[in-house]
């Protein structure tokens, strides 16, 4: 059975209530969740109880508990929001790819500037422009600014 736009926006914005803020891990899990769910529907379950069932899957739980404000009491919520702690894992998993990835452009780019002619006397000329006007500054003009 396939799922509407609808369905699919109540799921997007069920992430973005679940704390799943990166576009690339919310559309791959969107792409998984929509698939179990489907899935789901085809075995006779309403989309409701669908997603219910792959937000479990996922190590979510669908209960969490609170103190009041107070302090005196414990409240307890129950639904699809109440924990996201299943997607903790595959949020960090994709962080810590994304992280590499960076890593390794950053070092690209700062290894193609230093092995570059151009930019290599580009660099030369600037720290020697740099020198020469240090050099050349009296401290007895800036003192007096």
């Amino acid at each position: 059975m396939e799922l509407t736009l609808a369905q699919l926006d109540y799921i997007d914005d069920y992430l973005i209530k679940n704390k799943v803020k990166y576009w690339d891990v919310r559309m791959e899990l969107l792409d998984h969740i929509s698939m179990e769910v489907q899935r789901c529907m085809s075995n006779r379950l309403t989309f409701e109880h669908a997603l219910q069932e792959v937000h479990v899957a996922f190590g979510n739980k669908m209960r969490s508990k609170a103190l009041s404000k107070d302090q005196t009491q414990w409240i307890f919520n129950e639904s699809i929001y109440a924990d996201h702690s299943g997607y903790n894992k595959i949020i960090a998993t994709k962080t810590k790819e994304l992280q590499l990835r960076i890593r390794r452009l950053y070092k690209k780019g700062f290894v193609g500037f230093f092995t570059s002619a151009a930019s290599l006397c580009c660099y030369i000329v600037c720290i020697g422009l740099l020198v020469l006007c240090r050099e050349s500054i009296n401290p007895k003009v800036l003192s007096q600014l």
